[in-house]
């Protein structure tokens, strides 16, 4: 199968993950930092099509801004694979329930193939998500 890119795009922030709902005396919620996040994302991307039918792919690459103690002088400048909190699970959720609200494809049901990395920035880079969308 040959895949072909469809759209592409970036949400310059920290990546975020999608926080478990939370129960309270008045029922279930999303935790306030990933509806903050959703909302801003949602108010950044820019879906310029139809939603998709069929098949897709989607690849992420998530940047997250680097700590102090990997911004030394002798530290690399090239990016660093993060291996800490949030999970790479919890942030493509997020990517793809917010892919799905702006409506990007029908549903995330299509999706069949997820490619994603985590990394900290190289020290010339802005934290950001980047996701690009693929079909067959």
């Amino acid at each position: 199968m040959m895949w072909i890119l469809h759209s592409q795009g970036t949400f310059h922030a920290d990546p975020v993950a999608l926080g478990r709902p939370r129960m309270s005396r008045w029922g279930a919620y999303t935790p306030k930092k990933s509806v903050e996040y959703q909302k801003d994302m949602l108010a950044e991307i820019q879906i310029d099509h139809e939603p998709i039918t069929g098949p897709i792919k989607v690849s992420m690459t998530f940047c997250h801004k680097r700590p102090g103690r990997l911004n030394r002088k002798k530290d690399t400048v090239a990016r660093i694979p993060k291996t800490t909190k949030p999970d790479i699970d919890n942030m493509i959720k997020m990517v793809l329930d917010v892919l799905t609200k702006a409506e990007a494809w029908n549903d995330d049901n299509q999706v069949v193939c997820v490619h994603a990395e985590d990394w900290y920035c190289s020290k010339e880079e802005e934290p950001h998500t980047q996701w690009r969308i693929y079909t067959l």
